[in-house]
């Protein structure tokens, strides 16, 4: 596309003329250099520093281009700012400004819509209002329930049974499909309201109240979290919102009280969740634990945990909510002696190599890590830790032929995504005369095992260009251009364009491929990538032949226009 240059920005997204236009007047575009009769070169300054080059033929501009990354329209900022440059030094002008686009005026009400209320507010009586909101909460569930949940703090004192009752009523707000719920958010939407109203008004004579509300949310949204058609994430976060608000009143307003009425719903509702075969008892543990004080609470949150299941580190979360107990009612030197006695739990072993780290004890910290990987051997999160632990002594002390086992070891250790600054490690710590032969094990080995983006990675770290190219050919799509472009652009131009080519051509002639303006727009980005390796005649000629190929693809050819 060709532009006039006395007014190419007419043509061009305002977004990008403003921002173009602001590099432009605070002087971030370098000296202009006129490389030939009607060829210009700058240089544009700012996060990153770009070359653009335009080449005007007669008042117009016939082809320009800029090494920056942006491929989402024909013309970045970059290239307007060099343009308004261009304009301003051939036309000799003081002052370049932005010429405002003549616009219609809009017919009718012109107002924002915010202002529009304000009027309208101010224009209604009081009794037409409420008539108004009577008669949406009349007839619609989901005003209702939002307006519930705005202001139910001034209907005073609510019974936990009243809550209930208003949870239930939330919940039916929203369609169901087959039970499920469809909209979670007219269901949550109110509940977040009370929650953020009770945390805004809580104090001493509202703690009672505020329990109230959580409770009541746990025993009617955790059941209705396993009837929700959209991930649950919503219903899940409301929850979790609740048991923060619950720790909160711990924190802050903690009275005898409330905390024997808090201790023993939780017990309760752990075991009735555990019965249920939901996710949640835990949770309602850590809180029983948290509010553990004397002998006997703890004897009675121990014969809930014991219990509990010991499937997904359930045996883990176990003892580290014993450990908070223990803490809380019986101090350090209890809960010390419980994680030493207790080192085959990863956390506690983790507490304790940390320590003698602290203490630079490191033959402790590989005894302590060997007994782990030996103790967690069907634990491949807590081997891996271990591991890291063996490593890190080894580069303490410079031990090379450790470094580089347990380097290799990391590297292979998670299948689908190795640890590339493993890789590195080993490098560094192998011989030069020697690496290309350890390379050659570790490519054979990834080839074999690992995900093939890995083999992509290798071949970066070793600036290995030519295998890029053999990779990218080998696995060729729009998306791993993007990736391999940065490093082979520059010693295989010429391939990298054919490249494309022949990705854009594999792509619209795909038959199972469902094409559509998005599609079209992808393959248009990938023309103005190719424009930016300088390849303006391959693009014309594609552009040219596509329109010959698909004159009835009416979204492709309106989409080839903004290339």
């Amino acid at each position: 596309m060709q532009y006039l240059l006395k007014n190419f920005e007419i043509n061009i997204d305002e977004k990008i003329v403003k921002r173009g236009f602001d590099y432009f007047k605070s002087k971030q575009v370098g000296e202009l250099f006129q490389t030939g009769p009607d060829t210009f070169e700058a240089e544009v300054y700012g996060t990153e520093n770009y070359t653009v080059k335009v080449v005007l033929k007669g008042e117009w501009v016939a082809k320009f281009n800029c090494d920056c990354p942006y491929d989402l329209g024909p013309i970045c900022k970059h290239i307007v700012a060099v343009l308004f440059t261009i304009r301003k030094q051939n036309a000799g002008e003081e002052e370049v400004q932005i010429p405002k686009k003549s616009r219609e005026k809009k017919q009718g009400y012109e107002k924002p819509v915010y202002q529009q209320i304000e009027d309208v507010f101010a224009k209604i009586s009081k009794t037409e209002l409420e008539n108004f909101i009577k008669d949406i909460c009349k007839n619609d569930a989901s005003f209702r329930s939002l307006f519930l949940g705005t202001f139910t703090h001034h209907l005073g004192a609510i019974s936990k049974e009243m809550y209930i009752q208003k949870m239930k009523t939330f919940l039916k707000a929203s369609p169901r499909d087959h039970d499920f719920i469809e909209n979670e958010k007219i269901v949550t939407k109110p509940i977040f309201i009370l929650l953020e109203n009770a945390q805004k008004n809580l104090n001493e004579n509202t703690i009672l109240q505020t329990i109230y509300l959580c409770e009541s949310i746990f025993e009617v949204l955790i059941p209705a979290n396993e009837n929700s058609i959209n991930g649950n994430d919503e219903i899940y976060d409301t929850v979790n919102e609740s048991f923060e608000l619950v720790e909160l009143v711990i924190a802050k307003y903690l009275t005898p009280e409330i905390k024997n009425e808090l201790f023993e719903y939780c017990l309760l509702a752990s075991r009735k969740k555990q019965e249920q075969g939901n996710d949640w008892e835990f949770a309602f543990l850590e809180v029983a634990a948290k509010l553990v004080e004397n002998e006997t609470d703890m004897n009675l949150l121990t014969q809930y945990l014991d219990k509990t299941s010991d499937k997904y580190y359930g045996k883990e979360k176990k003892a580290e909510l014993k450990l908070i107990a223990l803490k809380k009612y019986k101090g350090k030197e209890s809960s010390d002696e419980f994680i030493h006695s207790n080192l085959q739990i990863p956390e506690f072993r983790k507490q304790v190599i940390e320590k003698e780290f602290e203490n630079k004890n490191y033959t402790k910290i590989k005894q302590l890590a060997h007994e782990g990987i030996s103790i967690n051997r069907e634990d491949h999160r807590a081997k891996k830790e271990w591991k890291e632990w063996l490593l890190k002594v080894a580069q303490i002390e410079n031990d090379i032929p450790h470094i580089i086992e347990y380097a290799r070891e990391l590297f292979f250790y998670l299948p689908n995504s190795p640890d590339m600054n493993c890789l590195v490690i080993i490098k560094e710590k192998t011989f030069p005369n020697s690496w290309n032969e350890e390379l050659e094990k570790i490519i054979a080995r990834t080839k074999t095992f690992y995900p093939s983006d890995t083999l992509l990675k290798i071949y970066i770290m070793e600036k290995d260009w030519k295998n890029i190219l053999l990779f990218l050919q080998n696995k060729l799509s729009f998306e791993m251009i993007e990736i391999c472009e940065p490093y082979i652009k520059t010693d295989y131009k010429k391939e990298l364009i054919s490249l494309y080519e022949l990705a854009i051509y594999e792509f619209l002639q795909n038959k199972y491929a469902n094409l559509g303006t998005k599609q079209y727009q992808k393959c248009c980005r990938m023309l103005r990538r190719m424009k930016k390796l300088d390849a303006q005649d391959e693009v014309e000629k594609i552009i040219q032949d596509l329109r010959e190929k698909y004159p009835k693809r009416n979204s492709l050819l309106v989409e080839l226009n903004t290339v």
